[in-house]
């Protein structure tokens, strides 16, 4: 990718992005970082407290409908549909059209980048930048499906990821840098994602 489709944005605006991107289903790849403390096991976990981090690359399918997919998913069970409804509020444009943000039902001031899994990857680092194996932490990760290391038995793998937590992002064929302040990203596990 060259120079003149990267840039570097604020938080708000990239939300102003992601409401004038392409309407209707696209990818997303994204490339954000997580405190691990927030994705573990809090009892019996030496690991807490630490400083270790995620790194994770992930490609998202954005501004479908959930509710529909659902129950497509669902083989038309009503009962499997209605259980799997959302924690959170679809941002919509003006035209009432869906953008791929959400806020949480509970509090409409955070804003998220929502959308059905398709795939990932990811390293996870101590805090001075060294690279740590993964399954080092697997029997604290919160996810039971990591834990036990099998295939997600959802029937939509949702992933809802805080902006907070991005650092790159990929819309619309055009790459967005986070201006983030004070965040340490260690090259190595992205150089090869959005390329």
């Amino acid at each position: 990718m060259n120079d003149r489709n990267i840039h570097h944005v604020t938080k708000a605006q990239l939300i102003e992005i992601l409401i004038n991107s392409r309407k209707g289903c696209s990818t997303v790849s994204i490339i954000a970082r997580y405190d691990l403390d927030t994705q573990m096991l809090k009892t019996g976990n030496p690991f807490l407290g630490k400083g270790y981090y995620k790194i994770g690359d992930t490609v998202i399918m954005v501004q479908f409908d959930y509710a529909k997919s659902m129950h497509n998913r669902s083989d038309g069970d009503q009962e499997a549909a209605n259980n799997g409804k959302s924690p959170y509020t679809p941002v919509f444009r003006d035209d009432g059209t869906k953008t791929p943000l959400v806020t949480l039902k509970s509090d409409n001031s955070k804003f998220y980048l929502a959308g059905e899994f398709v795939s990932s990857d990811s390293h996870v680092f101590d805090k001075n930048g060294a690279e740590i194996n993964k399954e080092t932490f697997r029997a604290f990760w919160k996810d039971t499906d990591m834990r036990n290391n099998v295939k997600t038995t959802k029937l939509i793998n949702w992933k809802v990821v805080s902006l907070n937590n991005i650092l790159r992002i990929r819309v619309d064929g055009d790459e967005y840098h986070l201006i983030h302040g004070e965040v340490t990203l260690h090259s190595a596990p992205v150089q090869h994602a959005i390329a």
